[in-house]
Order: structure tokens, then sequence, then C-alpha cells
């Protein structure tokens, strides 16, 4: 994946709940950098947990408020770690 492809996904993926598990899985193995590891597992964490709550919510249709209000702020974190990381790698 090209780092600006990285970058325009990085910018869709906390939009909603979907959007974030996507980018996840998308950019799991973009590096073998242990730094890019530890920093792709924590979106996982976060990911999982979200995924793990709609989940256990019945999968409704319409989950913008909880991402929102539980998971949103995370997930922005661990995609800014994840594009900190991947532009050192890059570099």
């Amino acid at each position: 994946m090209k780092l600006s492809t990285f970058e325009r996904r990085a910018d869709e993926a906390t939009s909603n709940l979907f959007a974030f598990a996507k980018f996840v899985a998308e950019t799991e193995d973009l590096s073998g950098d242990s730094r890019y590891a530890a920093a792709w597992l924590e979106a996982e964490v976060v990911n999982a947990a979200a995924l793990e709550a709609w989940d256990a919510q019945g999968r409704p249709q319409e989950w913008n408020d909880e991402w929102q209000r539980n998971f949103k702020a995370e997930a922005t974190e661990v995609v800014a770690q994840l594009r900190e990381v991947i532009k050192a790698v890059f570099d």
C-alpha cells in the first residue's frame, strides 16, 4: 500500500465502526517493523472491543452514537499512532 493510500484510508477510518474495522483489516501487514506491529495491535484491541459491543447490542443498523460516545476518541488516537509509525517506517 502506498503512503498516500494509507493516509487517505486513515482519514476515513474513524468515521464509523465499519470504516475502522476495514482500516484495521487492510493495514495489518503493512510492515514487519516491531513499532508498527505494536501500534497495529492497539488498533486491533480497539476494533475488537467496538465490534464486541456492537455484537452484544444485537448488531444494530444504526450504531453511530455509540461509536462516537465510546470508541471514536480511542480509535482516533490509535490511527494517529499508526500514522506516526508508518511515516517513520516509510522514510
